[in-house]
């Protein structure tokens, strides 16, 4: 017997939809009528949420080179503690990061931890060394 057989061809399409899928509470909060099309379209230094697959993105921004390798010093270090890897772009006095939890290919509250986390970690660091030139 196959499985189109047992439940029918209409609802194996639509499980294998994207724009079926069930979306948590907490990430519809989050998800906006409005949501940029491109990276390039975000609000420097900013958390927002791309689709396909759902993603949380930020493009911090820095004047100071010396700011923004600390940075990424301060997020690397931060990653290997929570044992959580989002995905770190570097160009152009920016450093743009997407971070989802691969396995369920969606955002988690692992993410928007981490994303509050690189929210912190950016204030500290524009604070203190920015202060300190």
């Amino acid at each position: 017997m196959k499985l189109n057989e047992i439940f029918g061809t209409r609802s194996l399409e639509r499980s294998s939809s994207r724009s079926h899928r069930y979306v948590p509470p907490l990430i519809r909060e989050f998800a906006e009528s409005d949501v940029p099309e491109q990276p390039e379209q975000l609000a420097p230094n900013q958390w927002n949420m791309l689709r396909d697959p759902n993603r949380l993105v930020c493009n911090f921004q820095f004047d100071d080179p010396d700011i923004l390798r600390r940075f990424v010093t301060e997020v690397l270090d931060f990653q290997e503690d929570a044992r959580h890897h989002g995905k770190l772009l570097i160009e152009n006095g920016g450093v743009y990061v997407e971070v989802w939890t691969h396995d369920i290919d969606d955002i988690t509250e692992l993410d928007h931890e981490y994303a509050g986390e690189l929210s912190d970690i950016y204030e500290d660091v524009i604070g203190i060394y920015a202060n300190v030139k």
